[in-house]
Formats: structure tokens, C-alpha cells, sequence
């Protein structure tokens, strides 16, 4: 809302199906996060949709500034909001279907291994492509994406596991380097 004010000077018709969009969403999510994982950190979801919410209105802003200029591809937000919509799907079926989410870390390395061949993916000839300058594109026929997203979502996992299953060797103190106090080994 307040991006279309600034861009426009008026409140844009279709502001409100963002606003009600990402408040439906969230209200979705945490509906099933209450009922599922009801000793879940209640912090976490609020700064999850405050970002959210501040990304899709910097994509509005830009999707404005790309109608003003006659540019194709000017539904950015639409595309986005979608996508938040697609996520906000994949989760609540993550917590319908993982009873358990230390069943996760018998996976630890397996989730290392698979975040960094996703990040490493783009630089596979035939498949990587360079868009705006930065070659983190994966293009297979007519779908593109960017694989290291989620990569992020493979190494949360390893780090998880691996910090859970380490953290009596990670407190004891260890050699002390450069003013960094290292682990014991």
C-alpha cells in the first residue's frame, strides 16, 4: 500500500490482494505450526512474514517502475506473491508429514553434500547461465531457478545436525588463535 502511495500518489486497486494475500498465508501457517509444532519458537514466524512482507513490497515498487517504463515482465509481484504461496504450501505439508524433525539429522551429511552440489550447479556447462551478470541461473527447458536457495535450505539442516550432534566437543575450550578461541579437537 504505502509503496503504490509513494509510486503513484493513490492506493493501487490490486495493493490490497498483497496485503490480504501474505496475511491469509501467514495466518495459514500458523494455524498448522500451532497445531503441529506447538513448542515451536513463536518469534521465528512474525520475522519470517515481516521480511516477506518487506520483500514483496520492494518487488511492488519495482513491478510499478516496470509498467511506467511499457517492460513485459512488470507482474514481478504477482510472480512473487505466488511463489511466497507455493512456500507457505511446501511448509505446511513439512510439518504434516515430518512427524519427528530429528529424523532429520540421521541425514546430516547427505544434506552437506546435496547443498553444496546445488551451489555448485550453476557452474555445470549447459545447464549454468548468466543472468545480469551473475551465473547462479539453472535453466532446464522453460523453468529457471536458482539452485543455492535451496542449498540454504539443505546446509541449514547439515549445520543443524552437525551442531547438535558435536556441541559437548564445540564448549570445551580449546588452542587459542589469532584471539579466537578454537574447539578442543
Amino acid at each position: 500500500v504505502l509503496a503504490g502511495l509513494g509510486a503513484t500518489g493513490s492506493v493501487p486497486p490490486h495493493a490490497m490482494t498483497y496485503a490480504v494475500g501474505t496475511t491469509v498465508l501467514a495466518f495459514a501457517v500458523h494455524v498448522v505450526l500451532r497445531i503441529r509444532a506447538p513448542y515451536a519458537d513463536p518469534v521465528i514466524l512474525p520475522v519470517v512474514v515481516a521480511l516477506n512482507g518487506i520483500g514483496l513490497a520492494m518487488i511492488y515498487r519495482i513491478s510499478i517502475a516496470y509498467a511506467a517504463r511499457g517492460r513485459a515482465d512488470a507482474n514481478i509481484a504477482d510472480r512473487q506473491l505466488a511463489w511466497t504461496a507455493v512456500s507457505v504450501v511446501l511448509a505446511i505439508v513439512v510439518l504434516l508429514v515430518l512427524r519427528d524433525h530429528r529424523t532429520l539429522r540421521r541425514y546430516t551429511y547427505t544434506a552437506m553434500v546435496v547443498g553444496l552440489v546445488l551451489i555448485l550447479l550453476p557452474l555445470v556447462p549447459g545447464l549454468g547461465q548468466t543472468i545480469n551478470g551473475a551465473r547462479i541461473w539453472v535453466r532446464v527447458g522453460p523453468v529457471g531457478m536458482q539452485p543455492a536457495e535451496f542449498a540454504k535450505i539443505a546446509l541449514a539442516v547439515f549445520f543443524a545436525g552437525y551442531l547438535v550432534t558435536h556441541r559437548d566437543t564445540l564448549a570445551l575450550a580449546g588452542k587459542r588463535v589469532l584471539g579466537l578461541q578454537l574447539p578442543r579437537a
